[in-house]
């Protein structure tokens, strides 16, 4: 997917702000994520998963939020992954251990509030 700049609608995981920025990833085999999921990004492969803090594969760095729900149990899957824009902190899906804290500093830097 190429990257693309949306001008974004009212839902619980968007907030009204700036334009959203999306981008195509692909999400690694055996994940089922909700909308909203926070990614991090494996540094060897540069496939997309949930971010685990504790990780220390490069996934412990937030990478962007999962735009649509994405079942990838049986192989990679393309997915929407936004990267830039303004998002309900209530709404996003963590991975074990991580809580908004961890991940707050880091999104502002690319662009996520």
């Amino acid at each position: 997917m190429d990257s693309k700049t949306k001008t974004n609608s009212k839902d619980i995981l968007v907030i009204d702000g700036p334009s959203l920025v999306e981008e195509g990833g692909t999400l690694i085999t055996g994940q089922n994520l909700a909308r909203g999921a926070v990614l991090g990004k494996i540094t060897a492969s540069g496939l997309l998963t949930l971010l685990d803090v504790a990780a220390g594969v490069g996934s412990q760095n937030p990478y962007g939020i999962l735009g649509d729900a994405v079942d990838a149990t049986a192989a990679d899957t393309v997915c929407p992954v936004f990267k830039k824009g303004q998002f309900a902190e209530d709404a996003l899906s963590l991975g074990r251990a991580t809580v908004i804290a961890d991940i707050k500093a880091p999104f502002r830097d690319i662009g996520v509030f």
